[in-house]
């Protein structure tokens, strides 16, 4: 991967929250599939939906956030989330500007000009006006309940996540303080 990435001279890392991308990246690859209906009971064949999967609005069940299948998806993915973003700093240690994901949902605008001005790149006012008028697009997963992190992450979760943020934020330089990151069970 490396190696393709060195043929660019500037990055822009997209970090999330990975308590957040670790949550919603099961959702969108686990949600249901359109031959059940919410309950998990299956629907009769003839009435299935034509549609293909719908992964960008289904919601997995709760419940399969207490599975062995949810804590080895959560200890893998991590190394996954730590493993790119290393080699995303390493590669462009003083050529990448960090962006949080949260600062592109909360402060599209002001951050879509500092990214613009980092690659030197001409925006015109219209364009930022379109991007914040379409900013939901239609692909915005409407939560049907509320799981807070304490709920679905284990201790030991918690640790090693907290630990690869620690590891990841050491080698972006502590460009936002981990306290933007770790979780210290304040949900």
């Amino acid at each position: 991967m490396t190696n393709k990435l060195t043929q660019f001279h500037k990055a822009v890392i997209l970090i999330r929250n990975p308590f957040d991308a670790l949550k919603a990246y099961f959702n969108w690859s686990l949600g249901k599939t359109p031959n059940l209906l919410g309950n998990g009971t299956a629907v009769d064949a003839s009435k299935k939906p034509k549609k293909p999967r719908d992964r960008f609005h289904a919601l997995v069940d709760r419940s399969r956030f207490n599975t062995t299948g949810w804590d080895k998806y959560v200890k893998g993915e991590i190394l996954e989330w730590k493993s790119s973003y290393l080699v995303w700093l390493k590669t462009f240690p003083n050529s990448s500007m960090v962006v949080r994901y949260v600062d592109m949902k909360e402060n599209l605008i002001p951050t879509l000009r500092r990214i613009s001005k980092f690659l030197n790149v001409q925006t015109t006012e219209a364009e930022y006006i379109c991007t914040d008028f379409n900013k939901e697009g239609r692909h915005h997963r409407k939560q049907k309940y509320s799981l807070k992190t304490s709920d679905i992450f284990t201790d030991e979760h918690i640790n090693i996540i907290n630990s690869a943020i620690t590891e990841v934020m050491s080698a972006a330089r502590y460009r936002y303080g981990l306290k933007d990151f770790l979780f210290a069970y304040a949900d």
